[in-house]
């Protein structure tokens, strides 16, 4: 029997690939770098889809990031010290740099370049950049981010790990190769294993894909119910050269201030016949379905991160608290992925100078205790839906939200259930939040006694 040789990878990761990208998605439109840029249009154009990333943002930017000590011994304590002083000393601020990290969550993946640079102080001289600091150490110069649909490609090895980016320069067409250890890959989504994760906007697309196509149909139908269907009936049959360039003049018809017609008297005669726009409210109605279920699909991504992290706990939490901790769990992925990749890189370039520590210092995010009122604004709506529809109404919104479903269902029923366990429920959540409450009473009062209201209104039930 051939002796197993344990330090040998066997196999490949199985996430399909060809020239270099996974070829997974769902429809053969969004492989590529063109179709990210499609996915990337979505983000930009769809205002359900741009409003959830940005209150993704909006929140995220509350917390703070700090270096954390391995120990209390002087050079671990020194260590997380410089770790720190790194995030203030780059050519662009850190938020830059945890906010693209974000966009993982969209788009399934994200990465930066990492550059250091010898802090040598403020006017080094020459063409090395300033810096803050003249001690000498390596520090961070950027974290350049690489935006998605500017990826050409990936270089794998034999197993499909991935060893180099390719990147295309979207300015001069050149393809500019990135070595693996030279960048930082953010991955959200669980796509087993798959190099560029799983974000919103690939099953969003769908949705923004039918809204635009409906906002297509309904515009042309406001336009003919407005101004009129243009009609021509020929007084005498045309020669196929006039039958041709009376069809492309009406189908060139359009609605503006110039607009007019000059029509050969002996041709025929042209009018605007007048229609009704029947369909106007229904397709508008359904325009706002789907841009309510692409907004719930991509608030779902971060309420199922909620539910995980809460744990049992989901059913006393409401959707706005579920929200709050479905950020913090994305910032925790972005803190895992920095202290795994970022920091060993980091103190291996200044290994003289840190030789005697103990373990690397991690980077630690402070917890987002409380809403920004904008976003607050936004998901209140979806909070009062929840407390105040009927059983089926509820149930319909929470499995599109992955949240649990209530056992009991009538709202009568509810509200008994409620009355027995509010008090118990109301001392629980008080105490695994309570850094939550102390925080919420410095923001304005007015956030302060709406989302205090909303907790106490939010139907609790235990199993």
């Amino acid at each position: 029997m051939a002796k197993l040789d344990l330090m040998k990878e066997i196999g490949v990761a199985g996430a399909p690939e060809f020239s270099g990208r996974f070829t997974e998605r769902y429809s053969s439109r969004l492989q590529g770098a063109e179709g990210v840029m499609l996915m990337a249009e979505v983000l930009r154009r769809e205002p359900a889809a741009y409003s959830l990333h940005n209150a993704v943002l909006l929140t995220a930017k509350r917390s703070t990031w700090k270096g954390i000590p391995a120990s209390d011994a002087p050079a671990d304590l020194e260590a997380a010290e410089f770790l720190e002083s790194c995030l203030h000393d780059m050519s662009t601020t850190w938020w830059r740099v945890v906010q693209f990290a974000l966009s993982s969550g969209p788009f399934g993946f994200a990465d930066v370049n990492t550059v250091f640079k010898r802090r040598l102080g403020r006017v080094p001289g020459g063409k090395v950049p300033a810096s803050r600091y003249e001690d000498g150490l390596i520090g961070l110069r950027k974290m350049a981010p690489r935006r998605q649909e500017t990826i050409d490609h990936w270089v794998f090895d034999e197993n499909g790990g991935p060893i180099a980016m390719v990147q295309k320069n979207p300015n001069s067409g050149i393809d500019i190769e990135i070595p693996i250890e030279n960048i930082i890959h953010f991955i959200s989504g669980d796509d087993r294993g798959g190099w560029e994760g799983l974000g919103w906007l690939e099953p969003g697309y769908n949705i923004a894909h039918m809204i635009w196509n409906l906002e297509v149909f309904a515009g042309i139908g406001w336009q003919r119910a407005l101004v009129g269907v243009p009609s021509f009936t020929y007084l005498e049959i045309p020669d196929e050269q006039t039958r041709t360039e009376l069809e492309n003049m009406m189908k060139g018809l359009i609605v503006n201030k110039k607009q007019y017609v000059t029509v050969p008297g002996f041709l025929g005669e042209f009018k605007l016949l007048t229609v009704e726009n029947t369909n106007a409210d229904s397709l508008l109605s359904h325009i706002s379905q789907l841009r309510w279920e692409m907004l719930m699909l991509a608030l779902g991504t971060y309420l199922r991160l909620g539910s995980t992290v809460s744990g049992s706990r989901a059913l006393s939490f409401p959707l706005i608290e579920m929200f709050r901790i479905g950020v913090n769990g994305n910032l925790d992925m972005v803190r895992d992925t920095l202290n795994k990749h970022l920091i060993p890189r980091l103190f291996a370039a200044n290994a003289d100078s840190f030789g005697s520590i103990t373990d690397y210092p991690q980077l630690e995010h402070s917890t987002v205790l409380d809403l920004p009122e904008e976003v607050l604004s936004n998901l209140i709506p979806i909070q009062n839906f929840l407390l105040t529809s009927d059983f089926e109404d509820q149930r319909w919104l929470r499995d599109l939200l992955s949240m649990p479903v209530y056992e009991v269902n009538t709202q009568e029923e509810r509200e008994k259930k409620n009355q027995g366990t509010e008090s118990q429920s109301t001392d629980e959540a008080q105490s695994t939040d309570s850094k939550a409450k102390t925080a919420t009473e410095n923001t304005q009062e007015s956030v302060d006694n709406l989302s205090d209201m909303i907790k106490q209104r939010v139907m609790l039930s235990h199993a």
